[in-house]
């Protein structure tokens, strides 16, 4: 086989779709906002974080993480009312980074230590301390307001009594009892995240903490089309890309009076989409099969310049039309 033919191939090859997807979606963004509540008998707390502004420490660049604090005092009957609201803040609590799906959370005393690592998978330990550990548990996605966004289950339990407390991080969003609170719960923790905003916009809520996992569509099997000397891989799946394989049998030598001809390319190829589960593999070959030409798995076949499948020119479209195109890689 005439291995210029093979790069020939390979360097023709059309892909009909490009590559699409979200990707991981950060968590530290300036202007992103969280609304947190606790209360008591007497008195409920809301708390309120703002990301917002730069800063940077020991080398390092970092967001400032502010807070402002809002405790509203009830009356007998546990109803707002009684004395008006006390507001502490707003002030700088931490300073946050992120990279590679882990937030850094470095305090005001100098303490740096990881916040959130949302690329943890089924069985990581994601906290542990001599009272506590924390596992994920699952880790599925979730579609909220038009955004795939991963959420893993995590199941922190107390060592000293076996309780267990189940909780989520979201990426892009924090933990549902609160931005700084991944971990060490507790079994009588109070403090739950109302809602995420991003410029004064809601974009998550404590309701979808615990909406339905998001179903993955497939992707369509792509097609194969052999077109005048070019490969051209086609996936109905808008926004996929095709990835291929081209494989072809080595040449052999031997000793005899014939040999029949074997080789052939096999062409390979899935579409894949982020979000979406990968396609079937779709197989075509083109080449020698026990001495005759063969052609299978294309989706159409052009032979020649013009568009005609009869490269002969006899008039019909059979073997000895793939032959033609066969013989040109040996040469």
């Amino acid at each position: 086989m005439n291995h210029y033919f093979l790069f020939f191939l390979l360097s023709s090859v059309i892909p009909s779709t490009s590559v699409s997807g979200e990707g991981y979606l950060p968590l530290v963004i300036e202007g992103k906002q969280w609304h947190e509540q606790s209360y008591t008998e007497i008195v409920s707390y809301d708390f309120y974080y703002t990301i917002s502004g730069d800063t940077v420490i020991g080398g390092e660049s970092y967001k400032k993480l502010f807070q402002t604090l809002v405790i509203t005092p009830k009356d007998i009957k546990g109803q707002q009312g009684g004395t008006e609201p006390v507001t502490y803040g707003p002030g700088v609590i931490a300073f946050l980074q992120e990279h590679d799906g882990k937030v850094y959370h470095l305090d005001k005393y100098g303490h740096k230590g990881v916040l959130y690592d949302f690329s943890l998978n089924v069985g990581d330990v994601s906290f542990e301390d001599d009272n506590y550990v924390q596992l994920v548990t699952k880790v599925d996605t979730i579609l909220v307001n038009g955004r795939k966004l991963r959420r893993l289950w995590l199941t922190e339990t107390d060592k000293r009594y076996g309780n267990a407390l189940q909780g989520y991080w979201v990426e892009n969003i924090g933990c549902n009892y609160g931005l700084e609170k991944p971990h060490g719960w507790g079994m009588e923790s109070s403090v739950k995240m109302r809602e995420c905003l991003l410029d004064d916009n809601v974009i998550f809520t404590a309701s979808d903490f615990e909406v339905s996992a998001f179903v993955a569509a497939k992707c369509t099997t792509p097609t194969i089309t052999y077109d005048n000397g070019r490969l051209v891989f086609s996936c109905e799946t808008e926004g996929a890309e095709c990835i291929y394989e081209i494989k072809c049998t080595d040449a052999s030598s031997g000793r005899g009076g014939e040999v029949s001809l074997s080789q052939t390319y096999e062409i390979r190829i899935h579409a894949t989409l982020d979000g979406y589960e990968d396609s079937d593999v779709a197989v075509a070959t083109i080449g020698w099969r026990n001495g005759r030409p063969v052609m299978e798995g294309f989706s159409s076949v052009i032979l020649d310049e013009d568009g005609n499948c009869d490269v002969n020119g006899d008039g019909t479209i059979d073997v000895a039309d793939i032959a033609r195109i066969i013989d040109s890689m040996a040469r």
